[in-house]
């Protein structure tokens, strides 16, 4: 049987990451969405963003840890390959 790997968790981790190296991690802000006006969520860190998808996966029954802590590490480490053999800053 293979290891699965949690798209989400894989996904938002890449770019939470990607914030993070760019901006530093603790940077305060919001997620909303226009389907629900009155929900929005305000974290202190890219990092809690995405810790929180990975235990949003794992509490709703959609993947175990093992698949989200494998996407996670999916997402930071093609996050890091862009970023340290594509990614062009200017300054």
């Amino acid at each position: 049987m293979g290891s699965q790997c949690s798209n989400h968790s894989s996904l938002s981790t890449a770019f939470m990451h990607t914030l993070s190296r760019l901006l530093g991690d603790e940077n305060t802000f919001a997620l909303s969405s226009p389907n629900y006006p009155t929900f929005s969520w305000t974290y202190e860190r890219f990092s809690d963003a995405s810790a929180q998808v990975k235990e949003a996966r794992i509490w709703a029954g959609i993947y175990f840890r093992t698949a989200c802590d494998v996407g996670q590490e999916v997402g930071r480490s093609v996050a890091d390959y862009v970023l340290d053999g594509f990614l062009v800053l200017l300054r």
